[in-house]
């Protein structure tokens, strides 16, 4: 599950709005994956604290 919490909807012709959700897009693959089985537990990978 990913939970998330937004200010205002995604603006696709914000280009601000764009570059964010395809940082936010990598950071899930990197951690999940494209098509990762479903997982009980802890996570393999921590949390990111910071930027990226």
């Amino acid at each position: 599950m990913i939970l998330s919490s937004v200010e205002a909807l995604l603006d696709q012709a914000n280009a601000e709005h764009i570059r964010r959700a395809k940082i936010l897009e990598a950071i899930m693959i990197e951690r999940v994956g494209l098509a990762a089985p479903p997982r009980f537990g802890a996570a393999e990978h921590p949390p990111r604290s910071g930027p990226y």
